[in-house]
């Protein structure tokens, strides 16, 4: 959508359309294959959201969870939400220890891609600021900026069984610290998170 009162809204539309490329038709095939199934999928996905958050939440290597029924963004995802396990398949989490150790023994997949009906994980200031995580100073910085940390890993939501989730993030986790209440996560959340949809 352009803003049509910017002076700058026709040479920008030209340059966009002069840069669009046409869709792979086997990717508009694939779509068309898929699309029968999608809220199927997508609940299955709210419903694993939710499981994946609440333990989570209840896990004492785990700092903080964003997901889209924890904290301020709870109350402003309901008011869009089509039911109470309606959710974003997102979840952020922040480790409380070593990420490079819990990210390679966790036994998922993992990559920056997302949507898909496998769960798939990836760090997450290495896809969303890559260039500044390569120091400490630098990482200092980008967390004083905007509240991103190199301890962050980004979970793609899946329709896999939340029992067998679990159990790939139990592995992955540290356990020498007792598991805390549920209920004494919930409501955690860093300024600039909230309605963003990171969970």
């Amino acid at each position: 959508v352009v803003n049509q009162a910017s002076q700058y809204a026709e040479a920008f539309v030209v340059e966009v359309l002069g840069r669009i490329e046409a869709p792979y038709e086997a990717d508009i095939k694939r779509l068309a294959h898929e699309l029968p199934s999608w809220k199927a999928r997508a609940a299955k996905t709210g419903k694993n959201v939710v499981q994946l958050a609440e333990f989570f939440e209840g896990h004492s290597a785990i700092d903080r969870v964003h997901w889209t029924g924890g904290g301020k963004q709870a109350e402003l995802f309901a008011i869009l939400a089509r039911g109470s396990l309606a959710h974003a398949g997102i979840i952020t989490i922040e480790v409380g220890g070593d990420l490079a150790e819990v990210y390679d023994k966790l036994d998922l997949s993992k990559g920056p891609s997302f949507g898909t009906y496998f769960t798939i994980n990836t760090p997450y200031t290495q896809i969303t600021a890559p260039q500044d995580i390569g120091t400490d100073l630098a990482r200092q910085k980008l967390a004083e900026r905007t509240g991103l940390n190199p301890s962050m890993l980004r979970v793609s939501v899946g329709n896999e069984s939340p029992d067998e989730l679990i159990a790939a993030y139990t592995d992955a986790l540290p356990s020498r610290r007792a598991t805390r209440s549920i209920n004494s996560r919930r409501g955690r959340s860093l300024t600039g998170f909230d309605g963003m949809g990171l969970g």
